[in-house]
């Protein structure tokens, strides 16, 4: 679906994708290959992100809004380690940990 999904992306955006995304290139090389300026580089990122948003979102339908859903024993668990004791805390942000 997403191979579908990048196909039907006009070229300039595709390439882009391509680059960055599929290849692993920086926005710097993505830049000199396309001889773009690197804002233009991260801009057409972002729209094609978008577009690709809206067509799997679209080719999913009704499923798309299940898939992720944050429910249950998951979201139960969230709140008693994370949020809870963030808002306790004074609202600060709960922190991530660090791997040694």
């Amino acid at each position: 679906m997403l191979e579908a999904a990048i196909d039907t992306l006009p070229e300039l955006y595709r390439a882009v994708f391509v680059m960055r995304e599929v290849e692993g290139m920086s926005t710097a090389e993505t830049a000199e290959v396309l001889h773009l300026s690197e804002d233009v580089v991260k801009t057409r990122l972002l729209r094609a992100r978008g577009l690709l948003r809206k067509k799997i979102s679209a080719s999913l339908g009704r499923v798309s809004r299940t898939i992720f859903q944050f429910a249950g024993e998951r979201c139960a668990r969230m709140w008693a380690t994370k949020i809870r004791p963030a808002i306790e805390q004074g609202g600060r942000r709960p922190t991530r940990r660090r791997r040694a």
